[in-house]
């Protein structure tokens, strides 16, 4: 005979197989749209959700995983939307892109809005078992993707950073360091790049004990492209110049 308490382990051992899940895909590092497709996994078929739709604030707030729904989970409301600050009944909003749900959940980070969770066909019999499960597998699936999200962009800085430095490095060795400087003439030359690396190149290149070559352009775009691009054109120049 199965028992009321038979019933409630059985969910509590659903509910820690679906977050042994969820953490072990956030630990094995997956990508965000395998981290996702085991998200949706879980709220179909470990708590019976039947619709959702997941807006995150990843880049801009879009909605990054929906089912069950009759229309897409676009053209929503956003100041409404962001006004919700505590789980809510959609009923008791004025959202009226959100009424097929049940429940508006959002999901907050050290004060900032990741994520909003809504979702509806749940039985209401399980609502209270598993609303706060759903908040915390919403809480670990958003701050993952915050911290990926995050990390890329750090990477990308760094790496913009080392290509900044490589191109300023390549600017200073074709920039030429002898200026010639006799009774005759006297150059000098003061290069102050408004960031890190510029545009800017000149050049002053001997032909012969009396005559020079000076030049001075701007070449196009910024970083080590623009740097590639100087290399080019400086060893064009003294090739006919030369």
């Amino acid at each position: 005979m199965i028992t009321n308490l038979d019933n409630e382990l059985a969910i509590e051992r659903q509910k820690l197989n679906a977050l042994l899940e969820i953490t072990n895909s956030v630990n094995k590092n997956y990508k965000i749209s395998d981290l996702l497709d085991q998200f949706e996994n879980v709220m179909r078929y470990y708590i019976g959700v039947s619709k959702l739709a997941f807006i995150n604030n990843r880049d801009d707030w879009k909605c990054i995983l929906s089912f069950g729904i009759d229309q897409d989970c676009t053209g929503f409301n956003k100041t409404k939307m962001l006004s919700v600050t505590q789980t809510t009944l959609s009923e008791d909003t004025n959202i009226e892109k959100f009424k097929e749900f049940d429940l508006i959940m959002p999901v907050f980070h050290k004060g900032k809005p990741l994520s909003y969770l809504l979702i509806g066909g749940i039985k209401e019999d399980d609502m209270t078992s598993f609303i706060w499960f759903i908040q915390t597998i919403a809480n670990v699936v958003s701050v993952a993707i915050e911290s990926k999200t995050l990390a890329k962009e750090l990477l990308k800085k760094k790496l913009k950073e080392k290509d900044m430095k490589l191109a300023v490095l390549m600017q200073k060795l074709l920039l030429p360091n002898n200026l010639p400087s006799n009774q005759y003439i006297d150059i000098s030359a003061t290069y102050l790049a408004k960031e890190m690396v510029s545009g800017d190149y000149y050049d002053f290149i001997p032909i012969n004990k009396n005559e020079y070559v000076f030049c001075i352009a701007d070449v196009s775009g910024k970083g080590m492209s623009a740097a590639m691009l100087m290399s080019n054109f400086q060893a064009t120049l003294r090739a006919n110049v030369k």
